[in-house]
């Protein structure tokens, strides 16, 4: 595949492209006085609004997978770290790893105090742990950190099926937070504020505050999603959140059988396989020439599918759960320049035809590198090469064009906004985009 011309001058800027990752990474370490506190450093997702300085489960996935391009050692201790505060057995949720950990260490007094608990939070975020893990080693070949990130994995998938997962073996979560869009309109309606002005501060103050009711009702169903639906609270199946299960337990597949586990690789790869045909059944659904994925919620003690449309359904190309006629319906809707997924700056989380979309709020319609490393992995796994690279090309065009924010507005690629601040210009995570470009040298020379 030749690149366009775009994509090509980014490809001769690879020095520069990667000296800019190193830098938003690294200054995001933190500082030597707290990283001595620590078994393994970790970087945070943002230092400059000072309140992002814990350790967050994905955040670290996607440092890891950025860091392997220049520094493979903090690769390995960026995963390793996130294994510290794993919940150990004996404890509520054994296996589990929290989507925050380390507030002890930067003296994050908040979250303690939210999650009454000193070290880490008390709940989880989309697995990623494994995926990170094999793009790692890719580069840095280590059996011993391998097997230290695959025994522990394997706790945390048993901590899903026991306590997570239904008898369809779909994984529900419990907060919006674990989803990681954590203010998205895919969870207005179950937080009962869907008919409210999203873009207005006392919308976004009563949105947090329903938010952190969720954490007291959590402790008092003692974190069992059974009980919540009794209480007619939070609860989902979320279509992405499920398709990143599915890639992770891929990517298991793969490391037990570079660790010699031919049998575990095996079941791994089988329990992927079917947890996919059951979100390709239950989640997905044919309209016309599209294929529309969606989260599952209940209503009164029912399931049903959400009616919210949102990005989220590109997620299933990651985790290879469509079969090829669905997956090109999806890239379809990506590419047809009168589809309200066709932004200017891709790839908008909420289609511009939603009632509530705000480009600059956010998770109100915002585009996140993260969810374009998700969404770019999965046409490349799917053979859309030249979807692949315009995403990469229109991913670093944003960057190049505002900074390594958080998150960027799709209609005029600005920096994006909470209630009128400004989003961290640094976010680590963002960093990823050096792996999009990468891929694209890769593919390039093969």
């Amino acid at each position: 595949m030749n690149a366009t011309h775009g994509l090509q001058a980014h490809i001769q800027n690879w020095d520069r492209w990667r000296a800019e990752c190193a830098r938003v990474l690294y200054g995001n370490l933190l500082d030597w006085d707290v990283q001595k506190h620590l078994r393994y450093r970790y970087t945070a997702p943002a230092k400059e609004k000072g309140k992002y300085l814990p350790q967050w489960l994905w955040d670290s996935c996607f440092h890891a997978i950025a860091y392997r391009w220049f520094d493979t050692a903090m690769a390995w201790e960026e995963l390793l770290s996130l294994l510290v505060h794993q919940v150990p057995d004996g404890e509520r949720d054994a296996g589990m790893i929290p989507h925050m950990q380390h507030m002890d260490v930067v003296n994050d007094k908040a979250a303690q105090g939210l999650f009454r608990q000193s070290q880490r939070s008390t709940i989880t975020q989309p697995p990623l742990i494994a995926v990170a893990a094999w793009e790692v080693f890719s580069k840095a070949p280590d059996t011993e950190k391998l097997q230290q990130i695959y025994a522990a994995n394997m706790r945390y998938h048993a901590w899903f099926d026991e306590r997570r997962a239904d008898s369809d073996g779909l994984v529900v979560s419990i907060h919006p937070w674990e989803t990681g869009w954590d203010a998205s309109q895919r969870w207005d309606a179950l937080l009962g504020v869907e008919d409210v002005l999203k873009q207005d501060k006392a919308f976004s103050e009563a949105l947090k505050n329903i938010r952190w009711r969720q954490m007291t009702l959590l402790e008092e169903v003692d974190y069992d999603w059974h009980r919540l639906l009794e209480r007619d609270a939070f609860c989902v199946k979320p279509i992405d959140w499920n398709a990143i299960r599915v890639a992770d337990l891929r990517a298991m597949g793969q490391i037990a059988e570079v660790l010699g586990h031919t049998q575990d690789a095996a079941d791994w790869r089988s329990k992927a396989d079917q947890i996919a045909a059951t979100i390709a059944e239950k989640l997905c659904q044919q309209n016309g020439e599209r294929i529309v994925g969606y989260d599952l919620i209940w209503e009164d003690g029912q399931e049903k599918l959400s009616e919210v449309d949102t990005a989220a359904k590109f997620v299933l190309l990651f985790g290879q759960c469509v079969d090829a006629e669905a997956a090109q319906a999806l890239v379809a809707e990506l590419t047809n320049e009168h589809s309200p997924y066709h932004t200017p700056y891709w790839l908008t989380t909420t289609p511009t035809n939603n009632p509530s979309f705000d480009g600059k709020e956010y998770w109100r319609g915002n585009v996140w590198m993260s969810l374009n490393w998700l969404v770019y992995t999965g046409l490349r796994h799917y053979g859309f090469a030249d979807v692949a690279s315009e995403l990469t090309e229109r991913s670093l065009a944003l960057v190049d064009h505002s900074g390594f924010c958080e998150f960027f507005d799709p209609i005029t690629g600005a920096r994006g906004e909470s209630v009128g601040v400004p989003c961290p210009q640094n976010q680590s995570w963002t960093a990823v985009i050096l792996d999009m470009l990468a891929t694209e040298i890769q593919q390039e020379s093969s």
